[in-house]
Parts: structure tokens; sequence; C-alpha cells
């Protein structure tokens, strides 16, 4: 890893940007890998963004900074209220706190492709593979989860799995899945090394 004074001549000689003396504080603060790096394009590494100052990067991280400001609390409001509700109507839907309960009442969509039909043909039985195989990894992502942060000792699945598993002989109650993350996709590692996560 670079030293600070590194960062600075890997600036100018690799990128053409020189940091002033009184922008050393600036670096400092917002970082090398955050702050330049983590502005370097726009979504994907071809869009890159054309810095010809350090002063642009230092602008382009305040303006960052403010917007997330501004947004965060009415985001986090608004994602805050939408899970409370996906579980209200999951809940009611499944008629069950359980989460097995939970992919065996409501995660369903699959079964309307189901080849059990008189006459599924091959698009059905594809979309009920592709279907069924989406239930199958969400269900794995979210266990891995559940289980991560219990072998972790994180207080709130520790809690859980202790309550529900001795006292009532159930798995994890759905409610809990809230507590462990915002959105599955991009959270979880993409292929955990678990095999099953039973009652």
């Amino acid at each position: 890893m670079l030293g600070f004074q590194e960062v600075i001549e890997h600036l100018k000689d690799t990128h053409g940007l020189l940091v002033d003396k009184n922008q050393e504080r600036d670096l400092q603060n917002i970082g090398y890998y955050h702050g330049y790096k983590g502005y370097r394009f726009i979504r994907k590494t071809s869009n890159r963004i054309a810095f010809t100052s350090f002063s642009q990067v230092v602008s382009l991280n305040r303006f960052d900074m403010r917007l997330k400001s501004i947004l965060y609390q009415r985001l986090m409001f608004i994602e805050t209220a939408l899970k409370s509700y996906v579980i209200e109507a999951v809940l009611a839907d499944c008629g069950s706190e359980d989460l097995s309960e939970v992919y065996k009442k409501s995660l369903t969509y699959y079964q309307e492709f189901s080849p059990k039909s008189s006459n599924p043909g091959e698009n059905r039985r594809s979309r009920y593979k592709q279907e069924f195989k989406k239930r199958k990894d969400l269900e794995m992502r979210i266990n891995s989860a559940l289980i991560r942060d219990y072998m972790q000792g994180r207080d709130i699945e520790t809690h859980f799995s202790r309550y529900c598993w001795r006292k009532r002989g159930m798995c994890t109650p759905f409610f809990c899945v809230n507590t462990h993350f915002s959105g599955v996709d991009g959270v979880l590692p993409a292929r955990p090394n678990v095999k099953s996560y039973g009652c």
C-alpha cells in the first residue's frame, strides 16, 4: 500500500493531478481509494471522468456527500416502511411467522409453470426450472446470512435462534430477516458454502 507522499506522487505521475499543499488535508480526509478511485468513472470503467485537477475530485466528493446527506434520511424511511409492509403482507399470506413456512406457502411463483400440468410445453418446463432455481437461490442466500450471523455471534440472530430452536422448535421467524440486510442481492456471498438450514 502506498504511503501518503507516494499517493501524491502517484496522482501526479499516473493521473496528471497535482495536489497542492493546501489540498493535502482534503486528500487525507477523502482518501485515495474512496476519494479518487471511487469517482474515476460513472457505472462502467469505460465511462471515465476526465479530471483535470484535484480540485475537481474534491468538489465532486463534497457534492456527493451533500447529496447523500439530503437523501439518506428520506431513503431510510422509505426502505424501512417498505420492508415493514412486505413483512406484513407475507405474514398475512402465509399465516405463519416460521421462515420455513414462508418458503413453502408464499414463495411459490414457480408453481405457476408446473411441469405436471396436462400440456406443459417446453417453455413452461424451462420457465419452471428457472423460477424454481430463483426461489432456491433466494432461500439459500437468506439462510446463509442467518447462519453467518449466528456463527459470528451477532446478538440478534443468536437471540432468535436460541428462542426459536430451543424453546419453540421452529426456524428463525420471518421478521428476523429484516434485521440482517436491506436487500439480499449484492450483500451476501454469491455461492455460500451451506448445504441446508433446517428446523
